[in-house]
C-alpha cells in the first residue's frame, strides 16, 4: 500500500514538473537554433554563385561566423545591392552582377561584403584602375587584392576567376576577416 501511494505522489510531482516546464520548450529551441547558427529554411541556390556558396553563412567559417554573431549588438541584413566600395568608377566599368550583398552592422561598427561575377580579366582592370586611386594592389594564387584605408575604414576589393569579393570594414576589424572571406569564394 505504500508503494501505491509513494508511486502516485511521484507520478504527481513529475507531471506538476512537466506542467511547469511546457511553456519554456518552444523559446529553448529556438535559442538553441539561433545559437547553433542555423541556416534558414528559405535558403535556395544563388544563380551563377560558385559552388557551396548560396547565401552569406556560406561566406564564414565557423569561427568567425561565431565571432560575428556574438559581437554586442550584431545583425545581418542580405541583399543584391550594389558594392559599398568607394571604387565607385571601377564598379561602373566592370558592372559586378550582385549575387548577395551581407550587411552586418554591431557596437563596434558595420562591415559590408558582396559577392558578384564580373568579367574574367577584372583582375587586371582592377589593378590598373585602383593603383591610381589609392589602394594598394598584389597579385596571389590567380586573384588581384586591393585595399585602401582611410581613417578607421578598411576598403577592399578581390578579383579573379570571374568573381568580386568586396568589403568595406568601418571601426569593425575581425582577424584577417577579408582573406578567410577569399578562401571561401575562391576555394574550388
Amino acid at each position: 500500500m505504500f508503494a501505491w501511494i509513494v508511486g502516485i505522489i511521484c507520478a504527481g510531482v513529475v507531471g506538476a514538473l512537466a506542467f511547469i516546464a511546457f511553456p519554456l520548450v518552444q523559446p529553448s529551441l529556438a535559442w538553441m537554433g539561433d545559437a547553433a547558427g542555423q541556416p534558414t529554411a528559405t535558403s535556395s541556390p544563388v544563380d551563377g554563385a560558385p559552388a557551396g556558396l548560396d547565401e552569406c553563412r556560406d561566406l564564414y567559417d565557423n569561427a568567425l561566423w561565431a565571432s560575428l554573431e556574438w559581437t554586442p549588438g550584431a545583425e545581418l541584413k542580405t541583399s543584391t545591392e550594389p558594392p559599398r566600395t568607394a571604387a565607385t568608377d571601377l564598379v561602373a566599368a566592370l558592372q559586378p552582377q550582385v549575387l548577395f550583398t551581407c550587411d552586418w552592422t554591431s557596437d563596434d561598427g558595420a562591415i559590408s561584403t558582396t559577392v558578384a561575377r564580373v568579367p574574367a580579366d577584372a583582375g587586371a582592370i582592377s589593378a590598373t584602375a585602383l593603383s591610381g586611386a589609392g589602394y594598394a594592389c598584389n597579385e596571389a594564387a590567380g586573384r588581384v587584392v586591393c585595399t585602401r584605408v582611410d581613417g578607421e575604414t578598411t576598403d577592399t576589393v578581390e578579383t579573379g576567376a570571374g568573381l568580386w569579393v568586396s568589403t568595406v570594414q568601418t571601426t569593425w576589424q575581425p582577424v584577417q576577416y577579408q582573406s578567410r572571406i577569399g578562401d571561401r569564394v575562391w576555394a574550388g
